[in-house]
């Protein structure tokens, strides 16, 4: 199953999920970008083109659930070898066919295939990549 027929669209979607962040600059044709957030930078599989500048932009940073579990743990990002990612935080919405608004140390949406509890806080681990959609 597509979870996307088209970026633009994907984030014309989800683009109440989507978060105004600081894109750090990279070489031009770099396939990812590099967000800054709280605590570092999350590099994201950009699903955008032309790319863009350095600067602040919305962003939708999205990721597929790979395993999850409830966690007391604080809302955290953490990059794994391989580019998978660990990322803890509170369930805000469920926006249905299996996605979710997720806060972390910022707005994800996340793909889960289980339902979830709007509220809770779970400890998620994606299946990379890690994406960022813009307009």
């Amino acid at each position: 199953m597509a979870l996307e027929e088209h970026p633009e669209s994907f984030f014309e979607r989800f683009e109440r999920v989507a978060v105004e962040i600081d894109v750090l600059p990279v070489p031009y044709g770099y396939p990812l970008l590099e967000l800054a957030v709280p605590g570092g930078i999350l590099p994201v599989f950009d699903r955008g083109a032309p790319p863009i500048a350095p600067g602040r932009h919305r962003v939708l940073i999205h990721g597929v659930v790979r395993e999850h579990r409830p966690s007391r743990d604080p809302a955290a990002i953490h990059p794994l070898a391989g580019g998978a990612v660990r990322l803890t935080g509170a369930v805000r919405e469920d926006l249905g066919d299996g996605f979710f608004h997720v806060e972390s140390v910022v707005p994800v949406l996340l793909r889960v295939a289980a339902p979830l509890s709007p509220g809770e806080r779970y400890a998620f681990d994606l299946a990379p990549p890690l994406m960022g959609f813009r307009p």
